[in-house]
């Protein structure tokens, strides 16, 4: 029996906002009182049938953009013969542009769809939004299937121990499940809330009510300081390699939501002395303010004001500040530098990649950026399981050459990023169409800290290893296998993963042209290769998520 997804259903709802007619309204109707047997329309999962085929094709030709960018889905939509083992990922693109359409919903057409809302998909939207994942697997005795989920552990096996574990769990938490691992969970939680504020009066007390409930509870949570001196990191999920959702400053106020479990032991340099530190404590669950939500290390907490209690201690989100920091662009391409704090705002200027900018004291402006790799790269060979990635910041104020303005400062770092050109060189033909060759550069040896070269017994010749550490952080591994391959490893620290999708990205603009020959983009490792017999370049990061390995194989037979 065919299962349906509440987003078939709503979707078409609100894909017409723009192109407003009967004849259309009215398809849509009959499509969706399609019943193949009697069933209780109480059960959403079970007995409603559509023409999931032509809805799909609808939506797509409204916004002009696929439903999904991977999955069996993909080619035809919701094949009853397909028990394949992967699922359908939405492309987030297509979401984006869903949300949007929802939220300039206008009153003629809300008119048109309210009674098809009330009577088909009140109900299941109802129940999708109290079955999240996070609602079924609460509790201590769930963790290591929420640690699974989250860490994106293998879908099938996974799954196949939950439905073994527990038989009778919900249809919409499988959905949510799904939704965590292709990376849109948060895009469709906007998207029902959105639904649910414009057409649902009753389910919108239901909402009311429940953050009543959340702040009469939270009366009883413990508050607490922040004793870090360089402020502390909101993470979203309760470990260090953890993207940043944003960043709490000294001796502000947070309460403790929940704990994780999760204990650490962190070294912390204390800047005035440099002697360092082993802070032992626990990420735990946190609210700053009324929207700032996330986790944080419990050893940079304390229960006693860190400030003479004289001080303002505002928890408010006009908190989030930053105090004239210098910082660098960490874009390949030009960083927008707008006068206002969002993607319509005028561009003042572009931020080349490596130049410098200082950020002042402002409030932070949440904004989520995107990068669509299936868009970007196109190869010979193209292989894209890893499609897009998005990272969640802000905008944030800052001087930049004498002017204030804007600027997005999930693409800044604290340190100037890497120049790829002082490792490669990449000599194009005359045209600038083709790659003609890709040239590894050694660096300048002014630069060396540290050299160690071993042998062995190889294939032909000796094998041999050669790592050399140099300033910036930077270590490099030559290696020859004795016989024909040689390769070099640059090994680089990240801080998440957002920064070595960031790194990949700006590396590969540096050396994409469309004729190159191999292009493999997964969600742990890039690879390009420019012939068959010439150069390639792999970039990996570490199961730790705090090195990348930049690995030139200088081809060959």
């Amino acid at each position: 029996m065919k299962k349906l997804i509440l987003f078939v259903l709503i979707i078409p709802l609100f894909s017409f906002s723009q192109k407003l007619t009967e004849d259309i309204i009215e398809p849509f109707k009959k499509n969706i009182n399609q019943w193949h047997h009697v069933v209780s329309t109480k059960s959403f999962f079970k007995g409603f049938w559509i023409n999931e085929t032509g809805m799909m094709k609808l939506a797509e030709t409204t916004f002009g953009t696929p439903v999904f960018n991977s999955g069996p889905h993909s080619k035809e939509y919701f094949n009853n013969n397909c028990f394949c083992k992967d699922f359908g990922h939405y492309d987030p693109l297509f979401l984006d542009l869903v949300i949007e359409s929802v939220k300039s919903l206008s009153p003629s057409l809300k008119t048109l769809v309210q009674p098809l809302y009330d009577s088909y998909f009140k109900m299941p939207l109802r129940r999708l939004m109290q079955n999240k994942v996070s609602d079924y697997f609460a509790g201590n005795s769930n963790k290591n299937f929420l640690d699974q989920i989250h860490n994106k552990d293998d879908h099938n096996s996974l799954l196949k121990e939950i439905k073994s574990t527990y038989p009778k769990i919900p249809a919409e938490t499988l959905f949510w499940i799904r939704r965590t691992y292709d990376g849109t969970s948060e895009k469709f939680l906007k998207l029902f809330q959105v639904i649910m504020e414009e057409m649902d009066e009753s389910e919108t007390e239901w909402i009311r009510e429940k953050k009543k409930q959340l702040w009469i509870n939270s009366k009883n949570e413990k508050e607490y300081y922040v004793s870090s001196k360089s402020g502390l990191n909101v993470r979203e999920k309760p470990s260090g390699n953890s993207n940043k959702t944003g960043i709490v400053l000294y001796n502000q106020k947070v309460k403790i939501l929940a704990r994780s479990g999760n204990k650490s032991i962190i070294k912390d340099t204390d800047r005035t002395t440099g002697i360092i530190k082993n802070i032992e404590g626990e990420w735990v669950e946190i609210l700053f303010g009324t929207n700032l939500k996330g986790y944080v290390f419990d050893g940079f907490l304390k229960e006693l004001n860190m400030i003479d209690n004289n001080k303002s201690n505002d928890d408010s989100p006009e908190n989030f500040v930053f105090e004239n920091k210098k910082y660098y662009s960490n874009s390949f391409v030009p960083l927008l530098f707008r006068e206002g704090p969002n993607i319509n705002s005028k561009v003042l200027d572009r931020i080349k990649y490596g130049e410098e900018l200082v950020i002042n004291t402002e409030p932070l402006k949440k904004h989520d950026l995107t990068f669509y790799f299936s868009k970007e790269y196109k190869a010979s060979h193209t292989n894209i399981s890893y499609n897009s990635h998005t990272i969640e910041s802000y905008y944030v104020k800052g001087n930049y050459k004498g002017v204030m303005g804007y600027v997005y400062f999930g693409l800044l770092s604290e340190k100037k990023p890497t120049d790829f050109s002082v490792f490669f060189k990449v000599i194009k033909d005359s045209k600038g169409e083709k790659v003609e060759d890709v040239i590894y550069k050694d660096l300048d040896e002014k630069m060396l800290i540290s050299e160690e070269y071993t042998e062995r017994e190889g294939i032909e010749r000796k094998e041999w290893t050669r790592i050399k550490n140099y300033q910036n952080d930077i270590t490099l591994i030559e290696d020859f296998n004795g016989k024909y391959t040689k390769t070099n490893t640059i090994v680089l620290s990240i801080e998440s993963r957002d920064d070595f999708y960031i790194l990949s990205n700006n590396l590969f603009r540096l050396l994409y042209l469309p004729t190159i020959e191999s292009i493999n983009i997964s969600k742990d490792s890039w690879y390009i290769s420019y012939s068959e017999m010439g150069p390639s370049i792999s970039i990996k990061i570490s199961e730790d998520e705090k090195k990348v390995f930049i690995e030139y194989d200088y081809g060959g037979c």
